[in-house]
This record gives structure tokens, sequence and C-alpha cells, in this order.
């Protein structure tokens, strides 16, 4: 069953409703499987992720022959330029938030071209479906594979990608490895997936540069070493952090200690006094070697926290990984139209695109189109089972060895270097730019 069947058969004698519409998408998605026989050839098969790499394929070459029919062919008379109806669609149903659903995005469409609505409503629920079915099969794909690549990666020539994050601290921090001496920081296993930083500070300077980026990194503006004018006069605070985003701009303020010695209370004290004075909603001490017992009887019934690096990192991990997952949609949204089907990108000579290659990036870049506002709901678990490894590439797509992530520091770190050759490679793809 296809789109040419369904109007071949004059079932829709009036116009289609939004409920048919979404009935045809859901008929064409069952009809395809069960046309090849997809779940008996997954039971069978002694590799299930074989077929569904094989499906996947069928897929993106019927994508792209639904979008080239003739039916759904394109012209703009004012720029006086060809495309296709997809793209066209797929325009109105992202830039005009009043459209809210496909099923309007197609009867502007119609409007605004003058077509028949029926026709191109059968033909938009054809690709619809299977993008929707592309889609699902390549995120069970993902998930079947799990922490192993589906590519065979060369083991020759392996680069491990890793600390790709500028920390404020103009000096290169070593990893040392775990302590477990109660005078110092303890790094957090970096292996557990849960990570804000690959690192630990070895100085003042640092602890406060490490809290700033944390801060920064959930979205706050930051200062480092402000000075605080207030009824009394000033007082320089280590980091000073408010919330734009919030209707009431919360101002929090941050000590740092990087101390041989855990902080006595007459410290607690001076700082409460500066928090009353300037007026600011919430308060840390953040603290290398720990806190003196006076120091929690001080905090009671006001609003200053006691923590060292490592609890603030687990107080604030899930808004961190929030505010990096939020960082990477702009990015997302750019690179939508190249991997996704439904976004409508076709090369700029209009030929076919290499089904491998676009696997072999999809693979490579795999972060950038599996992250998207779903994961905002996450509630601070590691996005993926860690270790991650993909392949890296150079212009031309040749396998050049690996890169590692064992956390979601590592995964962010990865996304922030490669967000400018991940562009690139996806418009060589597509042949809107030429290999260096």
């Amino acid at each position: 069953m296809d789109a040419f069947m369904i109007l071949k058969s004059a079932k829709y004698d009036t116009e289609i409703s939004v409920d048919q519409f979404n009935q045809l998408i859901r008929d064409f998605e069952v009809q395809y499987l069960q046309d090849r026989d997809y779940q008996h050839r997954l039971a069978v098969h002694r590799r299930p992720v074989v077929v569904m790499n094989e499906t996947l394929n069928e897929l993106n070459s019927y994508l792209q022959e639904i979008q080239g029919r003739e039916e759904l062919r394109d012209f703009d008379q004012e720029r006086n330029a060809h495309g296709y109806a997809t793209t066209k669609i797929n325009d109105i149903w992202t830039a005009d938030k009043r459209v809210r659903t496909l099923y309007n995005a197609v009867k502007q469409y119609c409007l605004l071209r003058s077509k028949d609505f029926n026709v191109i409503a059968v033909h938009v629920a054809e690709y619809r479906a299977m993008n929707k079915l592309y889609r699902k099969i390549r995120r069970a794909v993902y998930k079947m594979e799990g922490k192993k690549n589906s590519l065979e990666i060369p083991q020759t020539n392996v680069v491990e990608q890793k600390d790709h994050v500028h920390h404020p601290s103009t000096k290169t921090l070593p990893k040392p490895a775990i302590q477990t001496s109660p005078e110092r920081s303890v790094p957090i296993d970096p292996n557990n997936g849960k990570v804000i930083f690959n690192t630990r500070p070895q100085t003042w300077q640092e602890l406060q540069d490490f809290v700033g980026q944390l801060f920064r990194e959930m979205g706050f503006d930051v200062e480092i070493s402000k000075v605080l004018e207030h009824v009394r006069g000033k007082k320089e605070v280590d980091v000073y952090a408010i919330d734009r985003s919030s209707e009431y701009h919360p101002q929090i303020l941050i000590e740092c200690k990087h101390w041989n010695h855990s902080v006595k209370q007459e410290v607690v004290h001076a700082f409460h006094d500066v928090m009353v004075n300037y007026g600011a909603n919430t308060g840390f001490i953040v603290s290398k070697s720990g806190f003196q017992q006076g120091c929690y009887d001080a905090i009671k019934n006001t609003n200053i926290h006691l923590v060292s690096l490592e609890e603030l990192e687990e107080k604030y991990y899930a808004k961190w990984q929030a505010g990096m997952i939020n960082k990477s949609m702009s990015l997302s949204d750019v690179l939508f139209p190249y991997w996704d089907p439904s976004g409508g990108k076709m090369p700029a000579d209009g030929k076919p695109i290499s089904f491998d290659t676009q696997r072999l990036l999809d693979e490579a870049y795999q972060p950038f189109h599996y992250i998207d506002a779903r994961f905002l709901l996450i509630s601070g678990q590691p996005i993926y089972n860690y270790p991650l490894t993909l392949p890296v590439l150079n212009d031309h797509f040749d396998v050049t060895g690996e890169a590692v992530m064992k956390n979601d520091r590592d995964l962010f770190d990865f996304m922030e270097a490669n967000k400018d050759k991940v562009l690139r490679h996806y418009k060589i793809l597509y042949r809107e730019i030429q290999a260096l």
C-alpha cells in the first residue's frame, strides 16, 4: 500500500479530516512493516541489527523517492525556484506556532500553492509515516549497540579525545588519581557517568574558577571576585551569580576556601553579615577541608549552605546538565535538516547521497542528534550508558581513530570541540561545500 493506491481507490470522497490523516500515518507504517515481514525477519536473524540497518537503508531510499514524486514537487514563483513540498510544509509547520499540527501545515501549503489537499495530504502522510519509522528503528539500533560502535573502527592511530572544556584558569590541570585522604578533595569517579569536572582544583583561584564555571554553564551570569557595595561599605566575594532567566533574578554569593584546615565559625558569621547587608537570596561557602561544628550551628535559620565542591556538583548536577543540553539546542536545530529525513534537506546537486556515508556521520556525531529537548526531563541521570566510543573522521570521511567519552562532561566537551566540524562534514556530504 502506498499513496498512489490510496488515491486510486477513491477512499476519500470528501476532504480528509485530521483524524483520518493521523490514521493514514499509522496505517502506512504498519503496512510497510507487514509487507516486508519485518518482525519475523528480526526474530529469526542471529543479528537483528543487520535487519534493522538494511531497513534503514531501504527507508532512506524510499523517503527520497516519495519526496521526488511529481505531486510533491514545489515551485516558488516569487523566487523562481524549484523545490519540494515537504520542505515548504516543514517550514510552515516550524515557523508559525499557530499552525500547531502537520495537518494544518499541509492545509496552509495547499491554500498557498492552490493544490489538491487530499492528494498532498496522502503523500505527506506516507512521507511522515516512513520518517517516523526511520527514527524509531535508528533509535533502536543505537540502544542495541549500546557501548560499542556498529562500525568497525581501526585500532591503529587511536586518538582519545578528552578535556576539551576551557577551564577559566590558564593553567592546565592534571587529572589526579582518586584520593581517599580526608585532608584533600575527593574527585568523583570519572567512570560513573555523573561528573561535572574531571579534574580537581589545586589552588584557591582554581576553586573559585571551577565554581564560577559551574554556575555559568547552568545559565547564570557570573562574576569572579566581585566587589559588592552595601550599607556598611564594600566587600569582595569570590563568586557572584545571578539567574536572569528567572522572574525574580535571584542572587547567589559564594566564598571558596581552599585551605588545608577546616573553616571556623567566625568566617561563617562574617559571610552572613555580607549576605544580610547585600540582600542576597542564597549563599554557599565551598571548603576543601570541611567545617568546624560551630559553623553548622551558625547557619541555622539562614539561607547559607556549607559544602565541598563535590557536594555542590551533586546538588546542581541536574540543573547543570539541563543548562548544557539547552546550550546545544540551537546547533541541533541547524543540523536537523541534514540528519533527519523530515527536515526536507536535499543535496545541492539534487543527486542521492551515500547511505553508508550518512550512517557513518550519524554514528560519529550521534550526540548532536541524539540529545534533544526530551533530555531536559532526565532529572540528572547520565545521558548514555558510558563509556561511549565514536569514530573520528577527516573531511574525506576516512576513520582516523576514535573518541571515548566516560561521562557527561566528556560528552559535552566533545560536542563543544566538534560543533564546527560536524556542520562542515554534513555540508560536504550534501555537496554544499568541498572537502579541504
